[in-house]
């Protein structure tokens, strides 16, 4: 198999030594030999002897035949050190990075098959050759290289079956290098009725759409690749992605049926434990944490890999919290994040406790505990989340270190963050509505006041399925500021005509706070009762990105 997927390319395909018709180095112009300069001119001299003219025709074959064998040696020695130096890299697609040995196992192949190309132009290696160099040059890492072959090869061989491959194998190419949207034009031209590339291009597709991330667009092409190549070898780590965009998008009870039906095929030791880890976290996500606990707990006693050792302890630990004290659960994170000191776990471990710290008001503790996550070695979407908790909490803490003065201008553009960081960072809807309504019916400032409005009437509809209250809001804000974008979101939601004579310009607020500077302080110990040995936790809980649209309100943040 080619690195990209594709069936190991041993011989060219049929006619190829009549397809291939290049002179001189790939990339050039072919042309067709000179047919005539072949075939012996038969004249009507009846002079010519027969030994003579058998004599003539054996010298011919014999050159053929020992031009053929050179020219095949060649390519079959090119093909063996080309199939020995990927055979580690069978996967699709293929990300692993060749080892120096196989890079120079490689470059010896390159150079037999821009052998085989130059000296043998006419041969029907020519066209196998070029397009595993492009292979070749993939699995070197060199992808300007790789990527001229493939369009070497779609640019003079458009009919050949290489051409749809080295289409594919260039989207590979921007995939690999996160160019999102070239991948998925380069996989749109693809036009062929080979079942193996469209397989394959409808696995990236989904596969690049899930991660720019387009989770609703990635669950589409997941179900469709589900659909129509069932039979494929690609399906069990398409179910696997088709379950994390559902994870994603908070829908476990349809991510939790997709991982048991891969728990039920055979499948490798690694890939079952990543896929157990997701199927627990799904359990939790869903509130079944007896589900999940049993889970882990024999996923435990199979595992001697310490770092998969502590995840798996993390994991438990979240499983018990919800039914102990808040005390006792910062203890058993605190045991954790020193079992496994500046790994991801006490990362995520310290992580917990500042949300447990920022649960009940206690901001000074939490912003240490937030610090102290991003400082462990985190992984990428812990570090985010902790980032932003820490900017949030500063900047309310500065708010309580005002003068009266700065208290009075900043008030309603403060209450407002706090209304959201209610909404979205401690999920209590009915203090974020009450902080909205209060920046509505107090603010002086015109667009602030509008989205307070909409923000609340938002609050009310999607997050207390208060219909009544969300529409008596809308009205205010209709009434009040008429000519506002909120006004039209509101006449939206109350199926009304829009005023088209509004502008749809959201307008900045700045905030011209900048956050306490925060000293280096050790997070402070738990109570001795508390301490003990954990198991396990998950920290996903990264905040959502608030859907109330409107006008931002830019902090100045520099979060230690």
């Amino acid at each position: 198999m080619a690195p990209m997927g594709h069936p190991q390319l041993r011989q060219g395909p049929a006619g190829a030594d009549r397809s291939c018709r290049a002179r001189g180095l790939p990339g050039q112009i072919p042309q067709r030999p000179d047919r005539s300069l072949l075939i012996p001119n038969m004249s009507n001299n009846r002079c010519i002897t027969l030994a003579k003219r058998t004599g003539f025709v054996l010298t011919l074959v014999m050159l053929a035949g020992n031009l053929g064998c050179a020219y095949f040696n060649t390519y079959y020695n090119a093909q063996k050190l080309y199939n020995s130096a990927s055979q580690k890299h069978q996967q699709f697609p293929d990300t692993t990075a060749a080892s120096g040995a196989e890079k120079d196992g490689l470059k010896k192949a390159i150079d037999k098959y821009a052998d085989v190309a130059l000296r043998y132009p006419n041969s029907r290696w020519v066209l196998p050759s070029l397009y595993n160099m492009g292979n070749a040059y993939y699995l070197r890492g060199e992808y300007d290289k790789a990527a001229r072959k493939y369009q070497e090869i779609r640019q003079y061989y458009p009919e050949s079956r290489y051409s749809a491959w080295s289409q594919l194998n260039s989207a590979l190419i921007s995939h690999n290098l996160k160019q999102w949207d070239k991948a998925l034009w380069e996989l749109s031209q693809i036009r062929t009725d080979d079942r193996n590339i469209n397989q394959r291009t409808a696995y990236l597709e989904a596969l690049i759409l899930q991660a720019i991330p387009d989770y609703p667009k990635a669950i589409i092409s997941w179900e469709r690749f589900l659909h129509n190549h069932y039979k494929s070898d690609l399906v069990i780590d398409a179910r696997y992605n088709y379950a994390r965009c559902l994870f994603s998008l908070n829908e476990f009870t349809n991510s939790i049926r997709e991982l048991e039906m891969i728990l039920d095929s055979r499948i490798k030791r690694n890939f079952r434990y990543q896929v157990t880890m997701l199927l627990g976290q799904a359990y939790q996500g869903n509130g079944r944490h007896s589900a999940a606990l049993p889970l882990y707990q024999r996923l435990l006693k199979r595992e001697s890999d310490k770092s998969r050792i502590s995840a798996i302890e993390l994991e438990i630990l979240n499983c018990q919290t919800p039914g102990i004290t808040t005390d006792v659960a910062v203890g058993l994170y605190y045991g954790l994040a020193q079992k496994y000191p500046k790994t991801a776990v006490s990362s995520e471990a310290w992580f917990k406790i500042g949300q447990i710290h920022e649960a009940g008001q206690e901001l000074d503790s939490a912003l240490v505990y937030y610090n102290k996550a991003r400082n462990e070695n985190p992984a990428a979407h812990v570090r985010e989340a902790a980032l932003k908790k820490s900017a949030d909490i500063s900047l309310l803490l500065a708010y309580r270190q005002q003068s009266d003065q700065q208290a009075a201008e900043q008030s309603a553009k403060l209450q407002f963050l706090m209304a959201e960081h209610y909404l979205f960072g401690l999920n209590k809807p009915d203090s974020a509505l009450a902080a909205y309504s209060r920046v509505a019916s107090g603010s002086g400032d015109k667009q602030l006041a509008s989205k307070a409005w909409y923000a609340a009437a938002w609050t009310a509809r999607n997050y207390l399925s208060d219909t009544l209250k969300s529409d008596s809001l809308l009205a205010v804000l209709i009434e009040k500021y008429p000519r506002t974008r909120y006004a039209n979101g509101a006449r939206l939601m109350l199926n009304q005509p829009i005023d088209t004579t509004v502008s749809d310009t959201e307008p900045e607020i700045e905030m011209n706070i900048r956050p306490l500077e925060q000293k280096p302080e050790a997070p402070p110990a738990p109570p001795d009762s508390a301490q003990a040995h954990p198991p396990d936790s998950d920290a996903k809980d990264t905040p959502p990105t608030p859907l109330i649209p409107g006008p931002n309100i830019n902090r100045s943040m520099d979060p230690r």
